[in-house]
């Protein structure tokens, strides 16, 4: 199963609001924007796509951070054994 697929399901799996929900997909989509921009800093060569590389990451970071901030202080949580076990159908 992909992450987009366990995304989809996080929602009716925890029963979030709709702002909860977009909080979820939105750390989800961050988290995806990290690995990707770490992945990128992999196989950048040229000095110059090294920064760009770095102001990606950074970037990604931060939005990641900020909206796990924002899932803190509205109280949502996710808790990712129950979560695993609907998702596969344990």
């Amino acid at each position: 199963m992909n992450k987009k697929n366990i995304v989809e399901k996080l929602p009716t799996i925890i029963g979030s609001s709709s702002q909860a929900e977009d909080i979820i997909k939105a750390i989800a989509e961050a988290m995806e924007e990290w690995e990707n921009a770490r992945a990128y800093f992999q196989i950048a060569s040229e000095p110059k796509l090294v920064d760009y590389a770095i102001y990606l990451e950074a970037a990604a970071r931060s939005r990641y951070s900020y909206l796990i901030g924002e899932a803190r202080e509205k109280g949502i949580t996710v808790d990712s054994g129950n979560m695993l076990k609907k998702i596969i159908g344990i």
